[in-house]
């Protein structure tokens, strides 16, 4: 489980009583994100994302490319608070699950590159970053968003 994809952390009595939260689906999960979790940009910061379809946004040839050594890279939609901003991603490495469109995925911020931002019209295209992994559309209070697959 991928228990570092957690929320901001709230004091001990308003932490919720209820249990697991299971999502129907995988944009419904996101949305949760966005308008719950607490998603501050820094390095090394964990959030969850949607895959996208690079191919209608970009005119690429596929919605997800993989290079000849198995590395994938993708378009996201990042959680914040204003409905996400879009990225490009690689996976951590080849060994991991195939990302398609409309998965629920594990992206770490990395670094911050000024000449990125500026080829878009939200500044936060300029974040570069990792897939570590799928998430499953759930989220359990003590281990935070429920991990798929990770990338090895």
């Amino acid at each position: 489980m991928f228990n570092w994809l957690r929320g901001k952390k709230r004091a001990a009595s308003s932490v919720s009583p209820i249990g697991p939260l299971a999502f129907k689906s995988n944009d419904a999960a996101f949305a949760y994100a966005c308008h719950q979790m607490q998603s501050d940009l820094a390095e090394g910061v964990f959030l969850p994302a949607i895959v996208l379809d690079a191919s209608k946004e970009f005119g690429t040839q596929k919605a997800v490319a993989t290079d000849a050594k198995g590395i994938q890279t993708a378009l996201l939609l990042v959680c914040s608070r204003d409905g996400g901003f879009r990225v490009m991603a690689q996976t951590a490495s080849k060994d991991g699950p195939t990302i398609t469109v409309g998965d629920l995925v594990a992206w770490q911020a990395m670094a911050f590159r000024q000449e990125f931002a500026n080829l878009g019209s939200d500044e936060r295209f300029g974040w570069m970053g990792l897939v570590l992994g799928t998430l499953k559309p759930e989220w359990h209070n003590d281990v935070g968003w429920v991990g798929a697959d990770r990338f090895r």
